[in-house]
C-alpha cells in the first residue's frame, strides 16, 4: 500500500481497538462494519449480504484463535488495495474509513510550514478534493434519468423539512451523513464553508445543487444538465401583481410600497416572509402560496429569510428604457435653471402642469 492508504488502515485499526489490546476478536469486528455505506452498495453494484460474506470470509483467513491483529487487518486490506486503483483514493477511503464508521481522513500527517500562497493552493486543493469525495458519494446515488442537481436536492428536502432553501451547518452535516460522505468535523466545516454565502452564512440548497449538476457534466457547453436552478426572476407572478397595479392606477404602486413600509416593523427595509404575504394580500394581490414562496425565494438572494422591499418593488415598477431616460434626464435639466444637480420641490409642483396630463385632457 502507498504510506497515505497504509496509515489510514493503521488509523482505523486503532480507533477499532477499544480495549488497546492490540487485537480484536473477530465476532465482534465484524458488529463494527457498516456495509450500507460500502461503495459498491452505493452503486448497487452488490447487495449488503455480499458485501459482508466477503469481509467474513476474508478476515476469517487473517484471524489467529478468532483474533485480528493490526497485521492481520493490514495484509487484509493490503489485498484490497491492491485491487483498487491509485487514483481512486476516495474510493479506497469510503471502502475503509467508512464502512468502520471512522471518522479520520486519509489525507496524511499535517503538511509542513509552508509561504502563505503555497498554503491557499494547498488548501484549495485540499477541499476540491473533499468536494469530489462528496461529487463521488452523489453520483452513486443519482439514478440513470437524473442528473447529480435533482440527486443532491432530493437528499437536501428530506434534511430540511421547513423547506427554507438553506442549510446551517448542522443540516449539511446530516446531507453528507445521509449521503455516506463520512468526513472529520474540521473537514465538513470546511466544505460548509465553502458552499456558504457570507452574508447569511447558510448553503443555497439550490446553488450548491446545480453545481454538481454541472460538475457532473464538466466542461462540455454542448450538454445541459436536466436540473435548473429556480434563480431566473419569476417573471410570471410579477406580470400578475403589475396588471392589480395597473388596475388600481397611480395608487396600487403607492398602496403597496405604503404596505411594505408599514409591515417592515424594525425599519431595516427588510421584512419577513410572513410580512410579505400580509403586504401582497392586504393591497389586493390573490397569490396562491407556490407563488408566494416562489417569489420570496427569488428575493431572498443569501437565504436569511428576510428580502429588500425596495429591491422587490423595482422589479416591479421596471427600469425605464433608455430612451425614457435620456428624456427625463433632458427635462430634469431643464427645471434644474441653478446647475445644483437638486430642485426644490415647492418649485417642483408650481412647475408642474396637471392640465396637460393625457388623462385630464381626454376627460
Amino acid at each position: 500500500m502507498d504510506p497515505k492508504r497504509l496509515d489510514l488502515a493503521k488509523q482505523v485499526f486503532k480507533f477499532l481497538d477499544k480495549k488497546k489490546k492490540g487485537s480484536i476478536p473477530l465476532v465482534d469486528l465484524l458488529k463494527e462494519f457498516n456495509p450500507g455505506v460500502h461503495p459498491r452498495v452505493q452503486a448497487r453494484e452488490k447487495t449488503v449480504e455480499q458485501v459482508c460474506r466477503e469481509l467474513e470470509e476474508g478476515l476469517a483467513r487473517k484471524a489467529v484463535d478468532g483474533e485480528i491483529t493490526l497485521e492481520g487487518f493490514l495484509d487484509y486490506y493490503g489485498e484490497v488495495n491492491a485491487t483498487v486503483p491509485a487514483d481512486m483514493g476516495s474510493f479506497f477511503n469510503e471502502l475503509l474509513a467508512g464502512c468502520w464508521n471512522f471518522a479520520g481522513t486519509d489525507f496524511g500527517p499535517a503538511p509542513e510550514l509552508k509561504p502563505e500562497e503555497e498554503e491557499d493552493d494547498e488548501e484549495a486543493k485540499y477541499i476540491a478534493m473533499l468536494e469530489d469525495t462528496l461529487s463521488e458519494k452523489l453520483r452513486q446515488r443519482t439514478k440513470t434519468k437524473e442528473d447529480e442537481g435533482k440527486a443532491m436536492m432530493k437528499v437536501i428536502r428530506y434534511v430540511d423539512t421547513s423547506n427554507t432553501g438553506a442549510l446551517d451547518l448542522k443540516q449539511f452535516t446530516d446531507v453528507l451523513r445521509n449521503l455516506g460522505c463520512l468526513l472529520r468535523p474540521d473537514d465538513t466545516k470546511k466544505l460548509f464553508c465553502h458552499f456558504a454565502d457570507e452574508d447569511s452564512g447558510k448553503i443555497c440548497a439550490e446553488k450548491m445543487a446545480n453545481h454538481f449538476a454541472l460538475k457532473s457534466f464538466g466542461e462540455n457547453p454542448n450538454v445541459v444538465p436536466k436540473f435548473k436552478v429556480a434563480a431566473e426572476p419569476p417573471n410570471q407572478v410579477l406580470q400578475k401583481i403589475k396588471k392589480t397595479l395597473m388596475e388600481k392606477g397611480i395608487n396600487g404602486m403607492r398602496g403597496m410600497g405604503r404596505l411594505l413600509r408599514k409591515a417592515d416593523k424594525s425599519g431595516s427595509k427588510k421584512i419577513s416572509r410572513h410580512e410579505f404575504a400580509w403586504a401582497m394580500k392586504e393591497n389586493g394581490h390573490v397569490l396562491a402560496s407556490s407563488e408566494l414562496e416562489r417569489l420570496f425565494n427569488y428575493f431572498d438572494r443569501n437565504k436569511d429569510g428576510v428580502i429588500s422591499y425596495n429591491e422587490f418593488i423595482r422589479a416591479v415598477r421596471g427600469d425605464l428604457g433608455e430612451k425614457r431616460k435620456e428624456a427625463v434626464d433632458h427635462l430634469f435639466k431643464q427645471l434644474d435653471t441653478s446647475g445644483a444637480g437638486e430642485i426644490n420641490l415647492g418649485e417642483l409642483a408650481n412647475l408642474y402642469a396637471v392640465e396637460s396630463h393625457p388623462k385630464v385632457a381626454r376627460s
